[in-house]
């Protein structure tokens, strides 16, 4: 901010318009630190937040006396409209004396939305984290789609469990056999949580845990001993044990995660699985709340955010919005393709038989990757299935094939949508959609694929220039 005080602001678009500064104001005299202060703080729109270490003392946030410094803090927030947020609870520790210089402040008429508290952890610093919280009744809370933790299945008990549930069900759909699936991997394979956790630490071990743990122990030991309690020093002097074993823990940590991560570069690396390893590296997760720009307001309620984004998407792929020269070329091939079909005579009998356990095998090689349709089902699940679930799923594919069904359910997709490169903006123009469709239909249509097109290929039934979509191209 344009101010001679070291003070930095950010205007939050969502979840809603919210100006955010964070100060700090050095011990020792400020010159002309009142109207300095005030000036900045009236740059920022309302409603706003001011957070900071501002080293002053007053009992409006839970000092035991007051200074010059203080007093004048209270005196610019009156003058400003704006309400303390801290309770009284101690913000600074450094191993002997403890107080309360980090002050939280919010305008008057967004009071009633936030909610200030102070961690029990330092954290390794010596001011506890402070956390202002909008109120999750205003505005609707960030969740995301729990995930399978398939690094900690038990594949065995996994097994286990669909064969037991197999017998008692027998599935006679693939609706069925799905519900037999995910029943079984509910029971034997942990998911994420929905609620948005912090950063993903890369480092973070079971030996850093327990470091962690301890220092979090002395501090408590303590804060329960009044000053002169003959235990005291001796607790003190354990905690700043605890605190340089638990810090020089961490360094180790890091610096074995950094070799490790060099150590695992190659030449055959792709850049996205670099860069994925490099976000995980430094903690990035995502976490910010989907939002779109609607008539220029920032909008992140999710129902709403939804209708915008699949009106876009709905009218952008609709055949009315093409030119009419495109609609006159793709009617007669879209005709065409619809009237396409195989007599059932001995020679092409190959292409209408049953699917066979060579091709599912085959097609479940190929697929890849862990994100799952709206079933919740993914490759790992299927491909660890128990050769008796393998069988049923190839029963209930061919059931499919041979009566010319396809399940209502597969018809569904999850749309993902993803910001495009380079774009500041949140338009619903500037995002793309990313379909995620039951993983059982794209092994059933990896199957269809592979049959048709050595089907085409051997009857010489495409054109002599096409090159793409072709084997061996």
């Amino acid at each position: 901010m344009d101010s001679e005080l070291p003070i930095l602001g950010v205007q939050l678009a969502a979840p809603a318009n919210i100006s955010v500064a964070c100060a700090y104001l050095p011990c020792g005299r400020l010159p002309n630190l009142h109207d300095q202060l005030s000036e900045a703080i009236a740059k920022l729109p309302e409603p706003r937040i001011l957070v900071g270490d501002l080293n002053g003392h007053h009992p409006s946030w839970g000092c035991p006396r007051s200074d010059p410094r203080g007093v004048t803090l209270v005196d610019i927030f009156e003058k400003e409209d704006m309400v303390i947020l801290n309770d009284s609870v101690p913000t600074y520790f450094n191993g002997r004396h403890t107080s309360a210089i980090d002050v939280s402040a919010v305008s008057r008429c967004f009071t009633g939305k936030t909610q200030w508290s102070a961690n029990t952890d330092l954290y390794g610093s010596d001011h506890y984290p402070i956390k202002v919280q909008i109120s999750t009744a205003i505005f609707p809370m960030t969740t995301r789609r729990p995930r399978w933790r398939y690094e900690q299945a038990d594949w065995d008990s996994y097994g286990e469990a669909f064969q037991s549930l197999l017998l008692q069900r027998n599935p006679n759909s693939i609706e069925d056999f799905s519900e037999v699936v995910y029943e079984a991997a509910t029971a034997t394979i942990p998911k994420t949580s929905s609620v948005p956790g912090r950063k993903a630490l890369r480092w973070w071990n079971e030996d850093t845990r327990k470091a962690v743990k301890a220092r979090c122990k002395a501090l408590r030991r303590v804060k329960r001993l009044p000053i002169g309690h003959p235990d005291r020093q001796d607790a003190l002097r354990h905690y700043h044990e605890s605190h340089n074993q638990c810090r020089q823990g961490i360094r180790v940590a890091k610096r074995t995660s950094w070799m490790d991560f060099l150590e695992g570069m190659n030449s055959s690396q792709s850049s996205a699985d670099l860069w994925r390893q490099v976000n995980a590296l430094s903690g990035k997760r995502r976490m910010t709340p989907l939002h779109v720009q609607i008539n220029g307001e920032a909008v992140s309620d999710p129902a709403i955010v939804a209708d915008e984004l699949g009106s876009y998407f709905a009218n952008l792929a609709a055949i009315e919005k093409y030119e009419d020269e495109f609609k006159r070329k793709a009617k007669p091939s879209t005709s065409s393709i619809a009237s396409f079909s195989v007599s059932s005579d001995a020679g092409n009998s190959d292409i209408n038989q049953a699917f066979s356990w060579q091709e599912l095998k085959h097609a479940l090689r190929c697929s890849n990757g862990k994100s799952a349709g709206p079933d919740e089902i993914g490759y790992p699940l299927l491909k660890r299935l128990p050769t008796p679930g393998q069988l049923r799923m190839l029963e209930l594919f061919n059931k499919l094939w041979l009566t010319n069904s396809y399940p209502a359910s597969w018809k569904e997709s999850l749309v993902i949508p993803i910001p495009k490169a380079n774009e500041t903006t949140r338009e619903a123009s500037k995002f793309q959609p990313i379909a995620l469709t039951c993983c059982m239909a794209n092994v059933l249509e990896r199957i269809v694929n592979r049959r048709l097109k050595h089907f085409l290929e051997a009857e010489n039934l495409l054109d002599h220039r096409q090159h793409a979509f072709r084997q061996g191209s």
